[in-house]
């Protein structure tokens, strides 16, 4: 039986420690994976702890040992180094009785033997991180066992590729899984060997060396695993980016690909949620309504900047739709654009984004509306228990109206639209809302509707009927699907 090496440093002092380690037990003497660990270990946040050990059994590079490393000539370490942070000041006291070690504890990252890339699977919050800007993504609760204590975290799933068994687009699939496999009853996680074999009968040759994955691959893995995929490219032109900020919106992870130039070496990365700040620019108008000729504008338009989880940096990163590379000091990698969205959606959502955008204005103009002059809209997809969840705190709504709204029977899934004047709209919340039936593929009349709530009507959908109450209904703060941090 082997004795667990562990013990507690500063985050100031760990590049040193870890370096050490990773001569010890990895026998590596340096070269360019150092400056690759320096500058994810410089983005996190000086004066908290971290609490190392070795060895670590990570399952997803055991998974990719057996069924790779261990049959190469050369011998590779089975076991991994982890660190986990800790927020201020933490002793080896804290791991032993009553303690605030929960509250503390904000995740962890693996270290294995794989030149040129070492970083792990990991689990590590934002907040562990030196991060300016205030940020909302989709993260996940998960728990980890670290010297003997059972703590829990919020996070989004990182791992960089190792290079041979996974390039950034088999990353981006592992932990996109390792999200919803811990978030979702009906779905799991996958580990690399799993991968390979799901795509054996979509390919023509070996799959390792790994020489990544194309959008219709990543696609096709997507489906295995159970999610109704949708693929959108520059073929759907200014769309694709207002497609993109909706899937942000609904809180969805997905993965992006990137290209600077048409048959060059591409990249993928994971969009995982979007900055608080926003610039609101009412220069393009989505549409004017025919019968109001009321002037409609998308949030999506506005100048956002989003949350990628890369697997060349540490997670976390912020750029633009535009501009989505501008973190790299490459500028090969800065000329990357988006070239296709890969959007793992829930198989019964069959009302294209589109499509529900398209009929939700046509409803707009014919449902007799509040507005005047000028509205913007912000649009997204959720589950109708989240959505009904945020009803039932709204005390916005008048009581009978949000009774009403809380009996009516949903579908498991909604595209909602959040109609607002510019003051309303520049203080987070909407003066009216517009929920669809995502399950419901006739984007024409009334068919889709479940509800529509203005500040002195509920419009809502009894049994094919359209039936209008007279209600009070203040702006209701803005809905949200992802988690501030």
């Amino acid at each position: 039986m082997h004795k667990i090496t562990s013990g507690i440093t500063r985050v100031e002092d760990l590049p040193f420690e870890l370096k050490n380690l990773l001569g010890d037990k990895f026998a590596f003497a340096g070269g360019p994976f150092v400056d690759k660990l320096d500058r994810y270990l410089s983005r996190l946040k000086k004066g908290n702890s971290v609490y190392v050990e070795y060895p670590y059994v990570d399952k997803v590079y055991r998974s990719s040992f057996y069924s790779y490393f261990s049959t190469k000539h050369k011998q590779y370490n089975r076991d991994s180094i982890r660190f986990s942070v800790f927020e201020g000041a933490v002793t080896e006291e804290d791991f032993r009785g009553d303690s605030d070690l929960q509250n503390k504890y904000l995740g962890f990252v693996s270290l294995r033997p794989t030149l040129l890339n070492v970083i792990g699977r990991s689990y590590i919050s934002p907040r562990a991180f030196d991060i300016t800007k205030q940020f909302a993504c989709c993260q996940v609760e998960t728990e980890a066992s670290i010297n003997g204590v059972k703590l829990r975290n919020w996070s989004f799933p990182h791992s960089s590729q190792d290079g041979e068994t996974i390039s950034c687009a088999e990353t981006t699939l592992l932990s996109l899984m390792e999200y919803f496999g811990n978030k979702y009853g009906d779905y799991r996680t996958v580990l690399p060997s799993q991968l390979i074999d799901t795509l054996a009968s979509f390919s023509y040759q070996r799959q390792i060396p790994t020489h990544g994955l194309s959008a219709r691959q990543l696609s096709y893995v997507l489906k295995q695993y159970g999610f109704g995929v949708r693929i959108y490219t520059t073929t759907f032109g200014d769309d694709l980016k207002r497609i993109f900020h909706y899937i942000v919106e609904s809180g969805i992870p997905f993965i992006g690909t990137l290209m600077s130039a048409p048959n060059e070496e591409g990249h993928a990365v994971i969009v995982a949620g979007k900055c608080n700040q926003e610039v609101v620019r009412l220069n393009k108008v989505l549409g004017v309504l025919p019968r109001t000729k009321l002037e409609v504008f998308d949030s999506a338009d506005f100048g956002h900047e989003y949350v990628f989880i890369d697997d060349n940096f540490p997670p976390y990163q912020l750029a633009s739709f535009d501009q989505p590379t501008t973190y790299y000091n490459d500028p090969h990698w800065a000329r990357m654009r988006f070239s296709a969205i890969v959007v793992p959606l829930y198989q019964k959502v069959y009302l294209e984004a589109l499509e529900a955008r398209t009929l939700m204005l046509e409803l707009l103009d014919e449902m007799s509306h509040p507005f005047v002059g000028k509205a913007i809209l912000r649009f997204f997809l959720t589950s109708s228990r989240s959505f009904k969840s945020y009803v039932a705190k709204s005390t916005e709504i008048q009581s009978t109206a949000r009774d009403m709204i809380l009996q009516c029977s949903m579908p498991k899934f909604v595209w909602v639209g959040e109609f607002s004047d510019e003051v309303t709209y520049s203080q987070r919340k909407t003066n009216g809302l517009i929920v669809l039936d995502a399950t419901e593929t006739n984007s024409v009349g009334t068919e889709s509707l479940m509800f529509a709530l203005y500040p002195d009507r509920l419009l809502i959908n009894l049994e094919g009927k359209i039936d209008s109450k007279a209600v009070v209904s203040h702006p209701l703060n803005r809905f949200t699907n992802l988690r501030g941090v």
